[in-house]
């Protein structure tokens, strides 16, 4: 893309795709298909299905998050992440990036789509 505009502490970037910054991340970068599970996914509803697929989804818990992360997800995209769990998973070096968004951002995303995640950069692009 190409600088739009520069403010303190603000870079703005003119791209031909669109993209979406989130609020807090962790992880690197993966490139995956959307996956959408709704307002909450539990624990018990991870399945082998998520294996490569970018999770999005509204309310995530550190337990969830980590078994989705353990089942092969590519990364995760959410509304609402428990305080200090993304701190802990930078700590930590988990390359699987997830970031979280503000929710009214969430609507951009539909089933299906492919999108390519860098968690150090915040940064969600639709392809």
């Amino acid at each position: 893309g190409e600088v739009k505009d520069i403010k303190e502490g603000l870079i703005e970037l003119e791209t031909e795709r669109e993209s979406v910054l989130g609020i807090v991340s962790s992880g690197e970068i993966s490139e995956g298909e959307i996956l959408s599970v709704g307002e909450r996914m539990d624990y018990d509803e991870i399945t082998d299905k998520i294996r490569g697929k970018i999770v999005l989804g509204g309310t995530f818990d550190r337990d969830t998050l980590s078994k989705a992360i353990g089942m092969g997800a590519g990364g995760v995209i959410a509304k609402d992440v428990p305080e200090g769990v993304l701190e802990n998973f930078q700590e930590k070096k988990v390359p699987t990036p997830v970031i979280r968004i503000d929710p009214s951002d969430f609507g951009k995303f539909r089933q299906g789509e492919r999108v390519i995640m860098d968690g150090a950069k915040k940064l969600i692009v639709k392809l």
